[in-house]
């Protein structure tokens, strides 16, 4: 049964569509209940908009995405796994009451709704979701499936993310996202979403951050655009500052237990202080492990030891160790299986194998730092903890006795006055935290949940003199795009302002980075193994977080040297060429971490680096005696399976023989391979010719026999498979999922490798070829920008018309219509966005991008005529070779050439007549940031966008005086100005974020409407 103030809390946002300021609520008590009432009233809104009574109150304007936030990446995979929990029942579950909450939620979503809107035909094998959930962390990179939520954003979503992932998209930087999606999850987190953060008390600048947004968007003049509710942003704490905050907040009341009695044990159980006398600094850690030693011979469980510095829990670690080497506990066999050290993060993979030995009591002392503070779920009959602050002891306190089932727990406070050095905390916060601690000392309970939140406790002192203060202009300089203005000049993405002035508490350079480490068995030769990485970048499971930029100093890196000779830097949502990059470790010893490394990063280390420690693999490297770590890739990539073998090795004769079973079995599976891609490219050859938009019969043959040979080549390949790795690979894998969902890319690769060690000195070398097999699902986001402008992809393949009733520009008004219809617009806005839809890809009727769609390798180049019945809006080549566009491109001089730039031009050169949105500026607007680009400036101007090759061409995609105006618009659009004072008027009159809600929303439905596969059959329509 629900608590009373969870009650309260879904009445509550219930009335007022608004979720509290404040969410004052001890440890303990159930804070995770706010991803329960979201989803619950999200599926009531949902019940209500189909007329049936299930509340008082019109729920049409709750939002429908919650993101959760919290300072400590475990905490964040805590409540991951509650959301993906809560999904996993509501899918599966036949329980009647959870299945009328899945139809509430379907409602909400308006899938129902979308789907008997449509009027074309669609081979999609993949229904959208009406409830999403994931997890923002550490720097990896996102499925596919973790990207669908941008585009359904009718859905409800629970979205589980650290502060710096979650207040970077906020603010059009989203660490580990592509330049275009920024955009649109700033709009979405913006609009339509509700902030939770737990632990505000490490969040501070982060919650102003988030509530000037409201503030922000309140400066917009136009209010004929209809929006969501903007940006709720709730702050909880079990410790809050003071007891009148004047928020509009939610507390747990003291007459709720006369109701909630179980509630009230886990609240006021006794959890006795004591203060032990001051030790001196030499002897603080020695005194702190003899008190644990007595404990776990004489405590109910395990033993809790949290300190502050990494320094202090090694050496409490092995005075236990030591001590229980003379005396071992009676009910145990060595000191190594029940004493286990956390002194910082450890990746999620491992974290799983921890709590089981704590919940299992195989370990009966854990000594930590801050992880354990609120980083671990855990239950501990004791506690020893160094003397912290008052809002930390508090925290360290929630994990002692934690259910509950005993009746009295004991946490011993331990001090050294004489310590020369309190880092990481000031030495005044601490004299405060002693004095307010006494209080509790001798009383009834103690320091209880209860007891703590009723009590004044000293702030902290903040590391930043003043919070940043986010104003309408910082924003308009953080929603740059930063277009590459120059046709052949790469750089790195601009940052025109720190974000950490925006979303850190502490500026100092030694705060969390939110980098991550992970190690992999890799090719030796560097551009091979970049290859690899391109193809298998990390997954979030098997990063190692680093806990402070110390870490990344050059005395680290000289450890590393040691075991490997470089590293690879990856950038997740950097341009592709630039995502991953390599370095030597000289190079990181010469450089400060500043210069190689930003926020969201992951470095990659080859599995011979001894830099992580024996238990609860750390990155220690300082403190690493040659361990080598494994590569758990294939145990924690959903989508992705690697098989690698080389082909060559030395017997003990010294003579070189063949080993890899994978030369036997891949050659058996390439030939059919190969008969698919030439089946492909002859039944693209069919679609290119036929004059009709009917298929014809041979059309269909060919199309059945590609079914069939592909269905040989995913059987060949899923016996490789199951006869070449192990069963506890192939348990996550993408294998045993649906079928033909994988596609085979073979890497065979050589390399020279010295023949043995000692010849290694003279340089003699032989070949080793070594295979690289990667597996990935074949159903994937259509995410890049060739996927979404150029290919289809769908197995049934047909040409796919850009205009006309059915074609995809009509499919995409008439969804993203749809979709603001279902968000409650007015009419106005509506219109708007079916018009910017209507028009988004009207620049694709430019002749050489018309020539690029028809492309076929096997088929030589033809002048063609283009005409209102036969543009394409994609390309039928599901297998089109990247190499053999990329150089169409170059050729044809449509490198880094937008087509939505052109489509803005072809737009406004419409008679009035045509043109039916109040205010077609901001048509204009849309249609031009429709991929995420132009948010400022576009890198071509008129006489680059349409070349006179173009403009003087008799076969050109219009009449020579229809093209003669869009070269005059865009004259005016993009060499006088007019683009960048069309985008400051539009953020004037919607808003900053407003203006990229509304982008978000006509890219959800172009994207969905291209992963659905529409297209239109029989005679195509010319008419609008």
């Amino acid at each position: 049964m629900p608590y009373q103030w969870q009650k309260r809390l879904l009445e509550d946002v219930a009335q007022n569509c608004q979720w509290p300021d404040l969410l004052a609520v001890p440890t303990g008590a159930g804070k995770t209940s706010v991803i329960y009432i979201h989803v619950f009233l999200n599926a009531m809104a949902g019940l209500q908009s189909a007329g049936i009574d299930v509340a008082e109150h019109d729920l049409s304007r709750l939002p429908r995405r919650m993101a959760l936030t919290v300072n400590r990446r475990a905490l964040v995979d805590d409540q991951f796994t509650e959301a993906s929990a809560l999904k996993e029942a509501l899918q599966n579950s036949t329980d009647s009451v959870l299945q009328e909450i899945r139809r509430g939620l379907s409602l909400r979503s308006g899938l129902a709704v979308i789907n008997a809107s449509e009027v074309t035909e669609s081979d999609s094998k993949s229904e959208p979701e009406d409830f999403y959930v994931l997890e923002m962390r550490g720097g990896a990179s996102l499925s596919s499936e973790d990207r669908l939520w941008r585009y359904h954003p009718t859905a409800c979503a629970v979205i589980c993310a650290t502060p710096d992932m979650f207040g970077s998209r906020l603010l059009f930087r989203g660490y580990g996202t592509s330049r275009g999606a920024r955009p649109i999850e700033a709009g979405l987190f913006a609009y339509d979403t509700v902030l939770v953060a737990d632990e505000a008390h490490l969040s501070q600048q982060l919650l102003k951050t988030a509530r000037s947004i409201k503030r922000v968007e309140s400066y917009r003049s136009n209010s004929s655009v209809s929006l969501p509710t903007p940006l709720q942003v709730v702050e909880t704490t079990a410790t809050p500052a003071n007891l009148d905050s004047g928020l509009h907040e939610i507390r747990l009341d003291q007459t709720d237990f006369e109701h909630d009695k179980n509630l009230e044990t886990r609240m006021r159980k006794q959890k006795t202080v004591v203060i032990e006398p001051p030790s001196s600094a030499d002897k603080l850690a020695a005194d702190i492990a003899n008190e644990c030693v007595l404990l776990m011979r004489k405590a109910p469980g395990s033993v809790g030891c949290i300190v502050n510095n990494v320094s202090t829990a090694s050496a409490v670690a092995k005075d236990i160790q030591d001590a229980l080497k003379k005396e071992p506990l009676s009910d145990s066999n060595t000191s190594e299986e029940i004493v286990l050290c956390l002194t910082g993060p450890t990746r999620e993979y491992n974290r799983t194998e921890v709590l089981s030995r704590l919940r299992e009591g195989t370990t009966r002392c854990v000594v930590g730092t801050q992880t354990l503070e609120v980083g671990m779920d855990v239950d501990f009959a004791a506690m020893v903890t160094e003397l912290a602050p008052a809002s930390s002891l508090v925290q360290r306190l929630g994990r002692l006795n934690r259910g509950g089932a005993l009746d009295d727990a004991t946490a011993y406070i331990y001090y050294s006055p004489d310590k020369k050095s309190t880092a990481p905390y000031e030495k005044e916060d601490l004299q405060q935290s002693l004095e307010w601690l006494k209080q509790f000392e001798g009383t009834a309970e103690g320091l209880s949940p209860w007891a703590a939140s009723h009590s004044q406790m000293p702030a902290t002192a903040s590391s930043r003199m003043l919070f940043q203060r986010l104003e309408y202009w910082d924003a308009e300089n953080l929603s740059s795009t930063d277009e590459d203005l120059a046709t052949d000049l790469n750089v790195d993405l601009q940052n025109p302002s720190d974000l950490n002035l925006w979303l850190r508490d502490s500026l100092d350079s030694d705060d969390a980075p939110n980098i991550g480490v992970v190690v992999r068995d890799l090719p030796s030769t560097v551009n091979i193994a970049l290859e690899y990485l391109h193809l298998t970048p990390p997954v979030a499971s098997e990063i190692f977080p680093l806990r402070s930029y110390a870490q990344l100093q050059k005395k680290t890196w000289s450890k590393v040297k040691k075991s490997t000779e470089r590293l690879f830097i990856y950038r997740a949502g950097a341009k592709n060429e630039d995502e991953f990059t390599a370095y030597s470790i000289d190079k990181a010893l010469s450089s400060e971490p500043g210069e190689l490394l930003q926020s969201g990063d992951v470095i990659i280390l080859d599995t011979s680096a001894a830099v992580f420690d024996d238990q609860i693999h750390a990155f220690t490297p300082e403190q690493t005696q040659n361990k080598q770590e494994k590569d758990v890739f294939n145990r924690t990539a959903g989508d992705t399976l690697v098989l690698s073998g080389s082909q060559t090795r030395r017997d003990s004769d010294g003579a070189i023989t063949h080993v890899s079973p994978l030369f036997d079995t891949l050659s058996a599976i390439e030939e059919k391979q190969l008969d698919l891609k030439n089946l492909n490219e002859e039944l693209d050859e069919k679609i290119n010719s036929r004059t009709s938009a009917e298929s014809t019969g041979e059309e269909l043959k060919l199309q059945k026999e590609y079914g069939r040979l592909n269905a040989d080549f995913q059987e060949a390949l899923q016996d490789i498979c199951e006869r070449l790795i192990s069963e506890e690979d192939i348990k996550n894998s993408v294998l045993g999922r649906e079928k033909n969902a994988a596609t085979l890319i073979p890497d065979f690769l050589s390399e020279e490798v010295p023949e043995s060690a000692e010849a290694s000195k003279d340089g003699t070398t032989h070949t080793v070829t070594s295979q690289w097999l990667i597996i990935h699902l074949s159903s994937s986001l259509l995410e890049t920008t060739t996927a979404q402008e150029v290919t289809l992809k769908d197995e049934k393949r047909d040409r796919v018309f850009l205009l006309g009733e059915g074609g995809h520009e009509d499919c995409v008004g008439k969804r993203v219509g749809v979709l603001a219809r279902h968000l409650g617009m007015n009419p106005e806005t509506i219109e708007t966005l079916k018009e910017a839809g209507l028009h988004h890809d009207d620049g694709k009727k430019d002749l050489r991008f018309q020539d690029l769609l028809h492309y076929v390798a096997r088929v030589p180049a033809q002048k063609k005529k283009y005409e209102q019945t036969s543009y394409w809006a994609k390309s039928g080549t599901s297998h089109r070779l990247i190499s053999q566009e990329q150089q169409y491109r170059l050729e044809h001089g449509l490198r880094g050439w937008r087509h939505e730039q052109r489509s803005v031009a072809e737009y406004s050169r419409l008679p009035d007549g045509e043109k039916h949105a109040l205010d077609q500026k901001l048509v204009e607007r849309l249609i031009g940031t429709s991929h995420g680009h132009g948010r400022g400036s576009f890198r071509d101007n008129a006489d680059t966008l349409i070349p006179i090759t173009e403009r003087n061409n008799e076969t050109a995609s219009a009449p020579q005086e229809d093209i003669e105006n869009v070269y005059r618009n865009a004259h005016e659009l993009f060499d006088s100005g007019e683009w960048e004072a069309l985008i400051t008027t539009t953020h004037e009159r919607y808003g900053i974020w407003g203006c990229a809600y509304l982008e978000a929303l006509l890219r959800a439905a172009d994207v969905t409407i291209s992963m659905e596969g529409k297209y239109a059959h029989g005679s195509v329509s010319t008419a609008r």
